[in-house]
């Protein structure tokens, strides 16, 4: 949990300006403050704190990276019984609008590093790990060349 300004300012030079400062017990946005630098963390953690305890009786906080345009891609592998594991390919679902998933088809994003035969691969390697006997995706979240983990 955050407990000062400092803590803010430590994690965007860490990890990188923007982040986000989320409410612990929110959702929805509520208790959420994007911070673009270390001279906005202070006024930006007030605030979302002061929200957090007004829509949800509580105001601890916790820091994410903030992805300014990410796209939503899934990794996808299919195993069966005998422990073979293959992969299945890569989707952008970023145009997925609920509930309908007409938009989910598309192939994953272009990747010239080639991410997507690299996540593919540790997909594989990660389904035979867990002897995992099913379809199963891994989401993540896409941006400038990199993939951050999701769920």
């Amino acid at each position: 949990m955050i407990k000062s300004a400092g803590d803010v300012i430590a994690f965007g030079e860490t990890h990188g300006w923007p982040v986000a400062i989320k409410a612990a017990y929110g959702g929805g946005g509520r208790g959420m403050r994007v911070v673009a630098s270390a001279a906005d963390a202070e006024s930006a953690l007030e605030s979302a704190q002061r929200e957090a305890e007004k829509a949800f009786g509580r105001s601890e906080s916790y820091l994410e990276r903030y992805l300014e345009w990410p796209r939503h891609v899934e990794v996808q592998v299919f195993a069966d019984q005998h422990g073979n594991c293959i992969y299945l390919g890569t989707r952008d679902c970023s145009a997925q609008r609920r509930p309908s998933e007409a938009h989910r088809g598309s192939a994953g994003p272009r990747d010239p590093r080639g991410h997507s035969a690299q996540d593919g691969r540790s997909a594989v390697k990660d389904g035979q790990g867990v002897r995992l006997r099913q379809r199963r995706h891994g989401e993540f979240l896409y941006q400038d060349g990199e993939f951050f983990f999701w769920r």
